[in-house]
């Protein structure tokens, strides 16, 4: 457990001293400020409730730069290390494949974990301290959905540093497999879904849905603000599921295992290359 801290220290350190992060940072900040002017009221023409157009804009914004950061730092970190050779000098080390590959994605994580609380953390003290509980609920699960995102998409990451040769190929993967997962995906599922027979189409957007992560985190987000109806009458229904007891174990199970397959994939690929 100690060397894995050590080398989580060692990447946190890393990262955070990375000008791209303090962009990120910056850019979160920004948004976190407009989640607030929007939840306050300050369109109250567009507001429709709990979760309108524009606050569900704001959030889909942190999505698509928390899973950008997330895959982009962690393939780059990943494969960066061979590249430099830094990795066969940890191999003379005493260190076991799965520690390195844990510390690595856990020091990552929490770098940019921080990143994220310190973009929402002025906006998220300043509205409590002006408006109480009013707007807590909306700007922390922007905030977890932005964190649990770049832990998924990190873990993608390392799979990609894992697989390719140069920083070069890492970083086209990277941009490849976020662009279809969060613009693509969606576009194509919506475009063949009508093509399969009545009866196959609500197990067929379930199953496709759950396998995308960015989707998952999205609707997941929605069901927990109870806003689930603006979906559709079949999305309310997984709403209840999901808000119950087993619904949740459900779900935690599904993001536990976003989490953990490509990392278990990558130990495995960076103990064959030993």
């Amino acid at each position: 457990m100690n060397t894995v801290l050590i080398i989580a220290g060692y990447e946190f350190y890393l990262l955070i001293k990375n000008r791209w992060l303090l962009g990120f940072t910056v850019i979160f900040a920004l948004l976190s400020i407009s989640l607030v002017f929007v939840l306050a009221g300050a369109y109250q023409d567009w507001l429709a409730g709990g979760f309108d157009r524009i606050s569900a804009t704001i959030s889909n914004f942190v999505i698509v730069l928390s899973s950008l950061m997330g895959i982009l730092f962690s393939s780059l970190s990943f494969v960066g290390d061979r590249s430099d050779k830094f990795a066969d000098l940890l191999a003379s080390y005493p260190i076991k494949t799965h520690q390195y590959v844990f510390g690595k994605y856990l020091g990552l994580l929490l770098a940019m974990a921080l990143s994220l609380f310190v973009g929402f953390a002025p906006v998220l003290i300043s509205s409590v301290i002006i408006s109480g509980k009013a707007y807590l609920q909306g700007i922390l699960i922007t905030l977890l959905s932005g964190i649990l995102l770049s832990a998924m998409y990190a873990a993608w990451g390392a799979l990609i540093g894992c697989l390719v040769q140069s920083r070069l190929n890492a970083l086209a993967a990277a941009l490849i497999m976020w662009f279809f997962s969060v613009f693509i995906y969606e576009l194509l599922l919506w475009a063949f879904l009508p093509h399969l027979p009545f009866f196959m189409q609500k197990t067929s957007i379930a199953v496709l849905l759950s396998i995308n992560p960015a989707q998952v985190v999205r609707i997941g987000a929605v069901f927990v603000q109870g806003d689930g109806v603006v979906f559709g009458a079949d999305f309310y229904s997984w709403q209840l599921f999901f808000r119950s007891i087993t619904g949740g174990i459900v779900g935690s199970l599904l993001i536990i295992a976003h989490l953990l397959f490509p990392i278990v994939l990558s130990i495995l690929l960076t103990r064959n290359k030993k």
